[in-house]
């Protein structure tokens, strides 16, 4: 059995980088599939809601109160849409994880196509499963304890006075909170290698990732902070220069509604609004922006998934004794000169 190496924090934090310097073509690869995969995702759900929304706006545009029947029958219409979109959303998920757990954690990108939905994605599935019951059970948990906590706050209540009561409740109160993140933290950081551990040792592993961070839980937990501000700060960044980036891509949109209302009179037709969004979405200047929007935004995406998943494969890694530096060549001994005479081959002195 493996023993488990000291912890680096510093590279616990950076070990997306780590990877992404030691790796550049295949964190890249990565990321533009996943990125390709959220685009065609994306789109399919454009192309597939856009005549629920089209029916949407024309009523708008119209003055007219909708019926109920009308838009209990578009729900309907989409019903069918929405159960693929929750299962082709789980897949899509699991996809993206096992790519990057692929390389983060077992140094591997798949041939060709780094998406796949194999044996990785299976138990990738297991191990996200068993995650939902424990949230299930931790949702039943703090049920009964705010009924509990509840119970306790009108006994003080009923035993005391108004202010005495409210001061003890509160105090009561706050202590349950707190001891509830603390539990929800302890156990999340428990359990969190267990995706990770699963695709390095190709089995599914979930108790068996309680041991991982034994006797570094406080560095694993102030790791998982420290990337979840950096995760923020970029999503501050570059959140705000796509939307810098998208908001010029409405100025040909105007344009053209500014334009018709110049040159024609009355309202608009719904087909006539249609054609005017369409036209300016499709102004050459409006692409520009829109694709460079989407290329922050999906950065913003690439970089979050696979900076959070970075700390789990570092974990699992470390566990299993993989995360040694490289051991230093000493550089060989230099021969010691021969003596004796020149032309004496063996280097011994006649006698």
């Amino acid at each position: 059995m493996s023993t488990p190496q000291a912890y680096s924090f510093s590279d616990a934090v950076l070990y997306f980088f780590k990877v992404l310097g030691r790796r550049p073509g295949a964190t890249l690869w990565v990321g533009l599939w996943n990125g390709l995969l959220y685009l065609t995702v994306g789109a399919l759900i454009v192309i597939t809601l856009w005549p629920f929304y089209e029916q949407m706006i024309a009523l708008a545009l119209s003055d007219q109160d909708p019926e109920a029947a009308d838009i209990f029958a578009m729900m309907a219409a989409m019903s069918g849409f929405m159960v693929a979109a929750f299962f082709g959303g789980i897949l899509m998920a699991l996809m993206a994880q096992g790519a990057w757990l692929r390389l983060l954690a077992r140094d591997e990108v798949a041939p060709l196509i780094p998406l796949r939905f194999g044996s990785d994605e299976l138990r990738l599935l297991g191990v996200n499963a068993l995650f939902l019951l424990l949230a299930g059970a931790a949702y039943v948990v703090m049920a009964v304890g705010v009924v509990v906590v509840g119970l306790i706050i009108a006994g003080i209540g009923a035993a005391g006075s108004e202010l005495g009561a409210g001061i003890a409740g509160g105090l009561v109160a706050f202590v349950f909170v707190l001891a509830l993140i603390a539990a929800t933290a302890f156990v999340a950081i428990r359990f969190a290698p267990a995706p990770a551990l699963s695709v390095l040792d190709r089995k599914m592993r979930f108790f068996d990732a309680w041991p991982v961070t034994r006797g570094i839980f406080w560095w694993a937990l102030l790791t998982y902070i420290v990337m979840g501000i950096m995760v923020f700060s970029a999503a501050a960044v570059l959140g705000s220069m796509a939307q810098l980036l998208y908001l010029p891509a409405v100025f040909p949109v105007l344009a053209e509604f500014v334009e018709h209302s110049q040159t024609h009179s009355g309202e608009l037709a719904p087909q006539e609004a249609f054609d005017l969004l369409w036209s300016g979405l499709t102004h050459p200047a409006a692409i520009v922006f829109i694709v460079l929007g989407t290329a922050a935004t999906l950065m913003l995406q690439v970089f979050y998934e696979g900076a959070w998943h970075s700390v789990g494969a570092y974990l699992a890694r470390r566990h299993r004794g993989l995360e040694s530096e490289p051991e230093t060549v000493q550089p060989s001994p230099v021969p010691a000169p021969q003596t004796g005479d020149a032309g004496n081959d063996s280097g011994s002195s006649a006698t």
